[in-house]
């Protein structure tokens, strides 16, 4: 069966009157339907669901807190820490809740271990998204100078599994702070406000090229490290499981009212499904199958970006400094050249 789906898509819940109830009210009415209609989301979902709720009763009480909400700008960010309770507080800019849309997209393209959960509150007439503190270990400087020791126990498997789910997501912010390792050598992703909106193509932009899916992470060693028998088995395993997944997101926006490019989550769920893995292959081959213009000029880039950094680095760093940071450098003439030649060459 084929789903058909618009490129927006917004649902709207004509069954909910706002003037019966308010936004956390209506919200966990979605929750409640959303557990019923699709079984990825009992039992885990559920309980770290539940947990948030009793976050929430304190938070609505929290005078000082609504007051500080209510004098934000809606257009503004901000981010409070709150070691006591071991949560963090983010305010994103518009009442954006992405952050929550992704962590439970996640249940139904591979099961939600990568992502932090996330969770809503209106307060004070806005929106803020909770978190839960966990231990991670990653890099703060903004074009990595050395791969985190953490990050180099991360099995090929793990590796391999939460980047094809930040790729799926369209996870745009993957810069070094944003990507953890726990304890147990287990990558967590929290910071997931720019998601949902790739850009699946790459072009050129302003100052010098863009495209969806960069990570600082494409510089760890697991990026050119052959795959297995092994881990090819779990990895097909991993995709059969996506079989379902355009039923499951039709229920999904059935039940979530959220605003999300579905035509863009459906192109790249047909990359992920139809790269052929293989003994012997690496997630730079299935980077270079997403986007084969760009790919033969990844070692060039790297080198441009050695240049600049003077210090070697591989795709990861050098993408994310010509996509990212580049005007923060004071670039030669030379330099300038070789960047603009590279993006006549594999952009445009």
């Amino acid at each position: 069966m084929k789903y058909v789906f618009s490129s927006i898509v917004f649902c709207v819940f004509a069954f909910m009157d706002p003037l019966q109830a308010g936004w956390n009210e209506r919200f966990d009415k979605q929750s409640d339907l959303l557990v019923e209609q699709l079984e990825d989301f009992q039992g885990e979902y559920q309980e770290i669901y539940k947990s948030f709720v009793k976050m929430r009763k304190g938070l609505l009480k929290d005078y000082l807190l609504n007051n500080q909400i209510s004098m934000i700008a809606r257009d503004r960010k901000m981010i409070l820490l709150r070691p006591r309770e071991g949560i963090v507080i983010k305010k994103r800019a518009n009442d954006s809740i992405d952050e929550l849309i992704s962590w439970e997209l996640s249940y139904i393209l591979g099961k939600g271990d990568f992502l932090v959960p996330s969770f809503p509150v209106e307060i004070a007439g806005k929106k803020i998204v909770i978190q839960k503190m966990e231990p991670f270990t990653f890099k703060k400087d903004k074009v990595m100078e050395s791969i985190p020791k953490d990050a180099k126990k991360v099995t090929v498997e793990e590796y391999w599994k939460a980047h094809l789910q930040a790729y799926l997501l369209g996870l745009e912010d993957l810069v070094g702070q944003n990507i953890g390792v726990n304890a147990l050598s287990h990558i967590r992703f929290f910071d997931m406000e720019a998601s949902l909106q790739y850009l699946n193509n790459p072009c050129r932009s302003q100052r010098s090229f863009k495209t969806g899916f960069i990570s600082q992470s494409l510089e760890w060693p697991q990026y050119n490290q052959p795959l297995d028998r092994k881990t090819v088995a779990s990895l097909e395993k991993f995709v059969e499981a996506l079989s379902s997944v355009e039923s499951k997101l039709e229920k999904y926006l059935l039940c979530r009212e959220a605003s999300l490019n579905v035509e863009g989550l459906l192109f790249r769920l047909e990359k992920v499904r139809t790269f052929p893995f293989q003994e012997g292959s690496s997630f730079r081959d299935f980077y270079g199958f997403l986007f084969p213009k760009l790919s033969p000029g990844l070692d060039e880039l790297a080198d441009i970006a050695s240049e600049i950094l003077q210090r070697p680095v591989d795709h990861g760093s050098a993408l994310i400094l010509i996509f990212r940071w580049i005007d923060l450098y004071d670039l030669s003439s030379s330099q300038k050249r070789a960047i603009e030649n590279w993006i006549t060459r594999y952009i445009d």
